[in-house]
């Protein structure tokens, strides 16, 4: 709630408009608030007492390894480009953590890849990294 109050204040602070600088802030501070109360006032269920079993080697790894491409997105993104980058890491993390084949994951990384481009660059005016393509 605390979170959602100061989204909300630093929304009403900076706002100057329907659209503009403050309504980001505000309206996710209005579902932080949602969030927060359905949080508080949901019925709470009956919970056994139950051992909490570390993880096993596998799935460290899976957290391993998806902190490596992420970490190497990152790295990557200014010098190969937005577009690029985001396909190919979105096909290696579905096929090495979802177990999806190579053609749909790159499938999968191309649209995501082309929605969201469209979305940021061209609908949001948002400049995103082209790499060594140019503009």
């Amino acid at each position: 709630m605390l979170l959602a109050a100061t989204c909300i204040a630093e929304g009403i602070r900076v706002w100057d408009g329907y659209g503009r600088t403050g309504f980001m802030p505000a309206m996710v501070g209005l579902l932080f608030v949602f969030l927060s109360l359905g949080i508080l006032l949901r019925k709470p269920r009956d919970q056994k007492d139950g051992v909490i079993l570390w993880p096993q080697k596998g799935v460290w790894q899976k957290i391993g390894f998806t902190l490596t491409v992420l970490i190497l997105y990152t790295l990557l993104v200014s010098w190969i480009g937005y577009p690029l980058s985001t396909a190919l890491f979105l096909s290696v993390l579905l096929r090495a953590i979802g177990k999806v084949r190579s053609g749909n994951g790159l499938l999968f990384g191309v649209a995501v890849s082309a929605f969201t481009y469209v979305i940021f660059k061209i609908w949001l005016n948002m400049p995103l990294p082209v790499g060594f393509w140019g503009n």
